[in-house]
């Protein structure tokens, strides 16, 4: 099972920080993502089972189209998600989700965003790369995620990614008063007006 230890901030300027991850970073992709969450019948998996495409763009054109589906068991622990996620591909949104519905699922909220990702590189050897990505959200703005993912479990390699993290991001000129500690789930059934 994947451990995922991410944060994200908000980004007041993303063409200054745009600049500072081409700088910076190792430059991965443009992509747009959009993201359909699905409601569980007894609600205990609200908004934590999501299909995503995941559209890579070169020079302004679709390059690659993926589908793929993620649950995540989440928990926030000083401003950083650490998610046991699973996830895997499909090659048919409209069938996977006709199975959803019929095992009681329902549709929930929708998330759009589109930017761009980055890389750095561990500097102590074995470790293990930071995935940096710059994302305007549809309805909520500009943010940095910055994220690393782990095979293991263990407490103490968390808590040095979570050190890693918060150097990455001070590094880049971004605040810890800037992270946002709710997740986008939460933020946009807000921002929808809606009430969990």
């Amino acid at each position: 099972m994947a451990t995922e230890i991410e944060l994200k901030a908000h980004v007041h300027d993303s063409e200054s920080l745009k600049k500072i991850l081409f700088s910076s970073g190792i430059f991965e992709r443009s992509y747009k993502k959009e993201d359909s969450y699905w409601v569980s019948p007894r609600e205990k998996l609200l908004n934590e089972l999501r299909i995503r495409k995941d559209r890579e763009i070169e020079d302004g054109s679709l390059k690659n189209e993926r589908l793929i589906v993620t649950y995540k068991t989440k928990r926030l622990e000083n401003g950083v998600e650490i998610n046991d996620e699973q996830e895997f591909s499909i090659d048919n949104a409209e069938v996977f989700e006709e199975l959803l519905r019929r095992l009681g699922f329902s549709p929930g909220i929708k998330k759009r965003k589109e930017g761009w990702a980055f890389s750095f590189p561990g500097t102590a050897a074995g470790e293990i790369p930071v995935t940096a990505e710059l994302s305007e959200v549809e309805g909520l703005g500009w943010f940095i995620e910055l994220e690393i993912v782990e095979d293991s479990e263990n407490r103490e390699i968390i808590e040095a990614d979570r050190k890693r993290l918060l150097s990455l991001l001070k590094s880049l000129g971004i605040g810890e008063e800037q992270i946002e500690e709710r997740y986008y789930s939460d933020m946009l059934m807000e921002y929808n007006g809606l009430v969990r």
